[in-house]
Formats: structure tokens, sequence, C-alpha cells
């Protein structure tokens, strides 16, 4: 399958992306669903990877430690430079009393985090300078590096998920949701009663809640890209069902709005709008995008930079804003900074321009080194006269 196919889900992405940043940066007021779009960027892992690389693995053409490698090259880059700034950032933060943490723990936090690993911890971090504190978050440095931790343990386990049937995987979404939900209901249920909050895997309390979660969305990405590539009695029901959609299943600038509304709508009713979006909505924008291609060079130039900006900015968002917290505090010292216009435009402007340098002076050209330098391509294993040849195929 052609990459062009998926140059919708690019625009998806980046929206995703600049949603959560707002979420964050206006105190959760703009895009108040924005929670969601961690599950849709868990699915589009699942979708793009499977689509990319699961012929290979059923055909024995890329192995397992080839695939690894790939997903560390596409991954590390970014996460490494968002954990550094991060860290820097805690310093500066610790030095206007946003957070109590010394500097050893942050030397040690940031050495345990760039391993993939999240640390389990009670520190107290005033991000954005919120009233609020964040309190125990499995990325200190750089609380948006959470959902990477998990994309890195799935990436552990995709090649069994790739290799599942629809069948197996569609087991695998129903068992993965049914404990996800009991263990949200069990860790919430004391501080949230009678309220279905299940998101969680940020802070170490609910830092459970990751594991079925990542493989509730994953195994999902998967589903649909096998369903709607094969000819089974689901997947032909899947594409007719598509087709019906009509308008909303040709036009990618009313995906792009039914994403954006997904996004926006209030996170209330007792947690009933985060399930319906996570299991009807974000399958239901996926699926659709999939089947769209972009009409015209325009939309598909504003889809490609979309995409190409959503992970450095989702990597660096979070320092970016903190650092300019610190800054404005000195004039608005009694006002908290998100209730101010001027926090949100100009940590946004800012978010935005460092993460097209940083992608461009830094991640590229990173990733094309550690390409060139450790992996393969992924290497055809040719049997002759009983010794294995390895041969190259495109990525």
């Amino acid at each position: 399958m052609s990459k062009h196919r998926f140059v919708v889900l690019d625009a998806v992405r980046g929206v995703c992306a600049l949603a959560v940043m707002a979420f964050h940066f206006t105190g959760h007021t703009d895009f108040p669903n924005a929670v969601v779009a961690v599950d849709l960027f868990f699915m589009l892992s699942g979708f793009v990877i499977c689509a990319s690389y699961g012929q290979r693995v059923e055909r024995g053409e890329i192995t397992f430690s080839q695939l690894i490698m790939k997903r560390l090259i596409r991954l590390y880059p970014m996460f490494l430079l968002g954990l550094a700034l991060g860290s820097l950032t805690l310093i500066v933060m610790r030095a206007n009393g946003y957070t109590t943490i010394s500097n050893f723990e942050i030397l040690g936090a940031a050495v345990f985090n760039s391993l993939f690993m999240p640390l389990i911890n009670t520190i107290s971090i005033h991000n954005f300078g919120n009233l609020q504190p964040a309190i125990g978050s499995i990325a200190p440095a750089n609380g948006a590096l959470w959902s990477l931790f998990f994309e890195a343990f799935i990436s552990l386990c995709m090649m069994a998920f790739i290799n599942r049937r629809p069948r197996e995987l569609a087991m695998i979404c129903v068992l993965a949701l049914v404990f996800w939900f009991i263990l949200g209901l069990a860790l919430n249920i004391s501080a949230h009663s009678r309220t279905l909050q299940i998101m969680g895997g940020y802070t170490s309390g609910n830092v459970m809640l990751g594991y079925p979660r990542v493989i509730f969305g994953f195994s999902v990405g998967v589903l649909i890209y096998k369903l709607t590539e094969g000819t089974t009695p689901a997947g032909l029901a899947l594409l007719k069902m598509r087709a019906r959609l009509g308008l909303f299943a040709k036009s990618p600038v009313m995906l792009i709005i039914l994403t954006i509304a997904a996004l926006c709508i209030t996170y209330d009713l007792r947690g009933m709008v985060y399930l319906a979006s996570l299991i009807v909505l974000c399958p239901l924008i996926l699926l659709l995008g999939s089947g769209m291609t972009a009409p015209g060079r325009i939309v598909a130039g504003i889809s490609n930079a979309l995409g190409w900006l959503s992970y450095p900015l989702y990597c660096l968002h979070i320092p970016v804003g903190n650092l300019i917290s610190v800054w404005l505090h000195g004039i608005w010292a009694d006002t908290p900074l998100t209730f101010q216009l001027d926090f949100p435009l100009v940590a946004s402007a800012a978010s935005i321009l460092l993460a097209v340098i940083a992608g461009l002076a830094i991640d590229e050209p990173v990733r094309k080194w550690l390409t060139r330098r450790f992996d393969n391509g992924g290497a055809i294993v040719r049997r002759t006269s009983g010794r294995t040849e390895p041969g190259k195929t495109t990525s």
C-alpha cells in the first residue's frame, strides 16, 4: 500500500497534537476532551505500523530486532530532546518556586526516563504557573512523554499483534477494554464516585491504566487495517458502512471538523463522553481517514506539514510552556497564567517555532544518520544452499 493513501491521517495527527497543546496551555478549557487524542495516537500507530510492515512481517522479510530498531530511530531522538529540555526547565522552575524537586532527583529522573521507564514518585510540579500542582507524573521533566513509555512497551509486543487474525484482534480489544474498565473503576471509585473515570497512565497513582489503554488503542488500529484490507464479511461490511457515510467518507475537511468536534466535546457526563469518544469516534475517524486521498497539492501539503509537526510539537510543548510561564510570571505575578490571553498565544507560538527548528535541525538529520548507521532497511533473508543471504527492501 502506498503511503500517500494515509496523508489525511497526517492531518488528523497534527490537529490532535495542536489540541493537546491548547488543552495544556489553557488550563483544560480549550479542547476539554483532548485527552482522547492520545488514544487516537495509539490507534494511528497500530494502523500505520501494520500498513507499513504487516505483510513483510508475515512473509518473514523483517525480523523483530529490525522492527524494534526502526521504532527506536523514529521515537528516541525527539523523545531524548524533550526529556533533556524538560530537565533543564525543571532546574529553572525549581529556582522560581514551581517545584521543590532537587537537582539530584532531576538527574535521576532523567536517567530513569531515558530508558523508557516510568518513574514512580510523589513529586509536585506547578506546570505553567498553575495553582493546582501535578503530583506524581511518571515523567517529571516533561509530562507529555508518558505516552511514549507505552508506545515503547507496545513496540516490544507489536509483532504479536501484527500476526493476529481479525477475530483474535477483536477479542484482544474487548478483553483490554474490560480489564481497563475494571481497573479504572477500582483505582478511581473512591475519588470519583459514580464516575466512569478510566483514563490514566500518566501519574504514579494510575500508571497501570496505561497498559490496557495502549493495548486497546494499538489493537484497534491493527484490526481496522486488517479488516479494510481483507475480504472477510466483517471487512466488507465495514467498507460498505464507510461508503454510506457520504461526505464524511470523502472530504478531508469534514473529517478534520469531526476530529475537532470530538476533541472539543465537554469532558462531563460522568466520564461517558470520553468512553463514547474512545469506542466510537476515534475508530470512526481512523476508518474514514484511512480511505481518503488529499484533493490537490495544497491539502496534501498542509496534511503532510501537520503530520510532520505533530511529534516534535508533542515532545517539546510542555517544557517550552513552562519556560514561557516563568518568563511571564514577573509581569503578572498575581494572576494565574492560564487565565491570561498572552500566555497561551506566546507559549503556542514559541512551541511551534521550536518544534519546526528542532525537527529540521535535529530530528531529521539524527534519524537519517541513525538509519544509515544501524538500520539495514529490513533485510530480506534469502536461503541459498543452506546459508542465509541478506537482501534489501524499501521501508
